[in-house]
């Protein structure tokens, strides 16, 4: 845990984010809320995805008790999509299964047996922290 620290620290001080030939200096972008922008339109989204690694690397940090469950994935996803356009899409819910009723059957058989295959393979799931 330490060394992750150290690493994300070392390049948000010192490393660029080039995307859609963008260059974002990430330590200076991220305390003024300001992007350099070049010929190019950027997508939003983009650039909410981006700040909100930052608060998802965050999340990790401060809940680091080495447990990684079904709840804890959903806040994680539901933390990088927060803000974005595909927040608002019904294809995009994190926080369970989304019925839509005017569709019958849509999705729900495929994500139920997907939902019961991947608790499992949670439950097998366990990584040790060394918190020295």
């Amino acid at each position: 845990m330490q060394y992750m620290v150290v690493f994300l620290a070392d390049i948000s001080k010192k490393y660029y984010l080039c995307r859609y030939n963008v260059t974002i200096k990430l330590a200076d972008r991220w305390k003024t809320n300001t992007i350099g922008v070049t010929d190019e339109a950027i997508n939003v989204d983009d650039i909410i995805e981006t700040t909100n690694h930052f608060r998802a690397v965050d999340y990790i940090i401060q809940e680091n008790d080495g447990k990684l469950t079904e709840t804890y994935i959903k806040q994680l996803h539901f933390i990088l999509k927060s803000g974005t356009s595909e927040e608002r899409k019904e294809m995009f819910y994190y926080n369970g299964l989304r019925h839509w009723p005017h569709i019958k059957g849509y999705l729900a058989d495929t994500c139920l047996t997907a939902q019961d295959h991947f608790k499992v393979l949670l439950e097998k799931f366990h990584i040790k922290y060394d918190h020295n």
